[in-house]
């Protein structure tokens, strides 16, 4: 087969899947199973208050504690009734958390200042859900947010060539990949051309891409979209640890839909 025949089988192809595929998607966490890392809060011995290890859980067995553990870091109650921890690195303090329980204590807020760097840099904010029951600030925690490359909201479209843009707008970034051709580099906000992916399609309702760190194959993951068009489940994992699987679900945006 010519490399004019396979071009020209692509191009049919993504056509064949612009009703089902394009538009915009929005993430759906409570559907979805993101692989950040987790925290674990447990009453400080000896003494009053708190300590908080963080961890990678296990992927076999998420709703488990760790065996082992980093070095805890002691949680002081502030008079709002949250709590804060300060980290310390070379005898100086280098972050500060704010930590905060949901009124129903199956949430949790951390918000972290860093207090070395660059002045204005914003803080960051971790969102948690409990494991498990429980009530109170002890407990195992999983993280809301993803480990790694998950958007909050996606938008496809069909570019020109029969190429694909992937956009994720909140995040300014996206790129243009020919399907079965060669690796196209991230492009937007903070992007260097590192990062690049290449794109397959496997059939009309499934496509699995690669991302390429300095060109060395780094994260894999398979697209599938659902029957009715509605929803797009991806499964993403890093080439390192093919045991960790995330699962990102999104749902096709109402006003996308609309005539489609």
């Amino acid at each position: 087969m010519t490399i004019a025949t396979l071009l020209v089988l692509a191009t049919t192809l993504v056509a064949q899947l612009d009703h089902a595929w394009f538009g915009d998607w929005v993430l759906d966490r409570d559907a979805s199973h993101l692989t950040g890392d987790s925290v674990v809060i447990a009453p400080a011995a000896p003494g009053p208050g708190f300590d908080l290890r963080s961890f990678t859980p296990d992927p076999n067995n998420p709703a488990s504690a760790p065996s082992a553990t980093n070095r805890p870091a002691s949680l002081v109650q502030a008079a709002d009734g949250s709590w804060s921890l300060h980290a310390v690195a070379d005898g100086h303090p280098v972050l500060s958390s704010k930590i905060t329980l949901s009124p129903d204590q199956k949430g949790l807020t951390i918000v972290t200042t860093a207090l070395e760097g660059p002045a204005g840099t914003p803080a960051s904010t971790e969102l948690y859900d409990r494991v498990g029951a429980g009530s109170g600030l002890a407990g195992l925690w999983g993280s809301h947010e993803s480990a790694f490359g998950v958007a909050d909201v996606l938008d496809l479209s069909l570019a020109a060539g029969g190429a694909i843009r992937w956009d994720a707008p909140k995040d300014q970034q996206f790129y243009v990949v020919r399907p079965n051709g060669p690796p196209a580099p991230y492009q937007g906000r903070g992007e260097g051309g590192e990062i690049t992916v290449a794109l397959k399609f496997v059939s009309s309702r499934q496509l699995r891409w690669t991302e390429f760190l300095s060109g060395k194959p780094y994260v894999q993951a398979t697209d599938s979209l659902s029957a009715d068009g509605q929803r797009l489940t991806e499964v993403s994992w890093q080439i390192d640890e093919p045991a960790v699987r995330q699962i990102a679900v999104y749902q096709r945006q109402a006003a996308a839909s609309a005539g489609r």
